[in-house]
């Protein structure tokens, strides 16, 4: 009898344990994971399989947004060095020295952008990070938005017309 019970016992442990391992090779599927009646351990087990599953996806989205920012960052550096040297010459005409004295106040601009949104990334990853809701009217941020790229439309010569006036407003 004490035979018979070892052996359900090694079968059932098993069992459960090729359910887990079939649970972890199935991961990538995102298959629902199994769940043991019996098993208290092998339940904590699971929870703790698929926790680490969800923080190796954040790790992986974090490495994925920074190695973008580092490439995005590149781009406006190499501008400023460019221009940086070509402004060493000092055969430039006072246009051209203005156009890449303009040049580098964009591409800095871009670049303190770029690392704002670096920082946030990094106050957003925080356990102690919340959310601050606050009303936004979309009317006026349609209006500013317009505002802002008057001249983009008025190169494609775009008309746009704003049917309704309410004042709409979420909490964002």
């Amino acid at each position: 009898l004490a035979l018979i019970l070892a052996g359900l016992v090694a079968w059932w442990l098993q069992q459960s344990m090729r359910l887990v391992t079939r649970y972890t090779q199935s991961l990538a599927q995102d298959e629902k994971k199994p769940y043991f009646y019996l098993g208290r351990e092998l339940n904590e087990l699971t929870d703790t399989i698929e926790e680490m599953k969800h923080r190796l996806e954040n790790r992986a989205y974090v490495t994925d947004y920074v190695h973008t920012l580092t490439h995005e960052l590149k781009s406006p550096i190499t501008a400023i060095r460019a221009c940086g040297e070509l402004l060493e010459d000092t055969q430039l005409e006072e246009d051209d020295r203005l156009m890449l004295s303009q040049t580098i106040s964009e591409q800095s601009i871009k670049l303190q952008s770029l690392i704002d949104r670096l920082l946030l990334l990094a106050k957003i990853e925080q356990p102690t990070f919340k959310l601050n809701l606050e009303l936004l009217n979309i009317s006026a941020l349609v209006t500013q938005l317009l505002t802002h790229n008057e001249s983009q439309r008025l190169n494609y010569q775009v008309a746009i017309i704003l049917d309704d006036q309410t004042d709409t407003q979420v909490m964002l």
